[in-house]
């Protein structure tokens, strides 16, 4: 007989960030990417400490991500690709310009 043990806890996370013009509405401190960065910081945090492996991948893909890893070493990785993002503006596409009523 033989026991074979499977490492339990083997959990991996990939936080996803967009970067389409769209998440660059509101103001420069104030919109969607600086409030999803911060989200993915906090919960990095926190699923570090608990055993996961936390990955960080952009949408468009680009140069910046992060492969799943564990460790306080990963957190630093993760927190010094979320101050490299930036928002990725595609060819041929800008915000729609509403026009004024009245």
């Amino acid at each position: 007989m033989v026991n074979n043990y499977e490492r339990e806890g083997l959990r991996n996370v990939v936080f996803l960030i967009d970067l389409g013009p769209w998440m660059r509405l509101g103001y420069p401190h104030e919109n969607p990417l600086e409030f999803g960065t911060s989200l993915v910081l906090s919960l990095t945090k926190v699923l570090l400490r608990y055993g996961y492996n936390v990955g960080l991948w952009t949408i468009p893909p680009s140069d910046v991500y992060v492969m799943p890893s564990s460790g306080q070493t990963q957190f630093y990785r993760v927190l010094s690709t979320l101050l490299r993002i930036e928002y990725v503006e595609e060819l041929g596409t800008s915000l729609p310009i509403q026009p004024c009523s009245g």
